[in-house]
């Protein structure tokens, strides 16, 4: 998901695979520093691209992108597993 989000931005199309692999390690580490990541994750973004001489703004833009989006999928999955796990269970309890 980190290297093909890296297209929707013309500004970091043309980031390099090993950017894109610092930048999600960096990312991960900040998500166990703070609850979620939130800020720390686009800064470590920031930290590991300037590694690697690509501008400040679209790598803080493509940050918080990436965070949205993992944020997003986590409340809508867990959402759904929160409503169909009762009903599931329910099912198996019955035999």
């Amino acid at each position: 998901m980190f290297y093909v989000t890296s297209f929707a931005l013309e500004e970091t199309s043309y980031v390099p695979f090993a950017a894109i692999l610092i930048g999600f390690i960096a990312a991960s580490f900040s998500i166990a520093a703070t609850n979620g990541g939130i800020g720390s994750y686009p800064e470590a973004v920031v930290l590991a691209f300037t590694l690697f001489n690509i501008p400040e703004d679209p790598s803080r833009a493509f940050g918080w992108i990436m965070w949205g989006s993992q944020t997003l999928l986590i409340i809508v999955f867990g959402g759904l597993s929160l409503i169909y796990l009762p009903i599931f269970n329910r099912k198996k309890a019955i035999k």
